[in-house]
Formats: structure tokens, C-alpha cells, sequence
């Protein structure tokens, strides 16, 4: 957790940074922040959050599996609990905010970064 929230910080900071400095909307820059960070994400779960030794190509097209499920499934969230279910839009964007790192740590237990048997 201590992993995640602090990445989080340095994206939305870093975002902050972009949108800043060349004026670039909000949304494009967010996307440039994503490709920078992500890199940095991989590298401090591998080797801080789950301490992996496993084959690095596997691994690294698994996260980012995980990385390119994170916006369908977070606007699904957000559909299913506000437009279907008529929860506040807030409150239906804090759920998905408080859901994707806990869906996101069950597949990166039980599948990027889970120990394999080697040979």
C-alpha cells in the first residue's frame, strides 16, 4: 500500500508537472503520465511489494495486461453504480477508486507476480 500511494502521488504530481509546464489538457497529459510511470510501477512492485524472481518478458506483458484492464474496468465500476444503480456520481467514483487497487493486488498476487517453478 505504502508502494502504491506514494507511485500515486508521484503520477498525480507528475501529471500536475506536464499540465503545467506545456499546457497540454489534462486527459492527454494523464496519458503521458501513465507511460512514465508505469515503467517505475513495474520495477518497485517486482522488486519492493512482491519481491519477484520470475521470468521478467512474462511478467512485464502480465502487468501490463493489468495496466491496460484498469480504465475499462474503473469506467465499469463507475457505470454499473451510478448509471445502473442510481448511487451518487461521487460516490461511485470513490468505489472504483477504492476497488481497482484491490482487484489490482489479487491479480498481481495470483498472476503477474506469482512464484512459478523454474525449469
Amino acid at each position: 500500500m505504502l508502494a502504491g500511494g506514494t507511485l500515486a502521488v508521484l503520477g498525480a504530481t507528475l501529471l500536475t508537472a506536464i499540465v503545467a509546464v506545456s499546457s497540454v489538457p489534462a486527459g492527454l497529459a494523464s496519458f503521458g503520465a501513465a507511460l512514465t510511470i508505469t515503467p517505475l510501477t513495474y520495477l518497485t512492485h517486482r522488486h519492493y511489494t512482491f519481491r519477484s524472481d520470475n521470468q521478467v518478458p512474462y511478467e512485464v506483458g502480465a502487468f501490463l495486461s493489468v495496466v491496460a484492464l484498469n480504465y475499462p474496468l474503473g469506467a465499469a465500476i463507475v457505470f454499473v453504480s451510478v448509471d445502473l444503480m442510481d448511487v451518487p456520481t461521487f460516490l461511485g467514483g470513490l468505489l472504483a477508486t477504492a476497488l481497482l487497487p484491490v482487484i489490482n493486488y489479487v491479480l498481481h498476487t495470483n498472476w503477474v507476480f506469482r512464484k512459478r517453478e523454474s525449469g
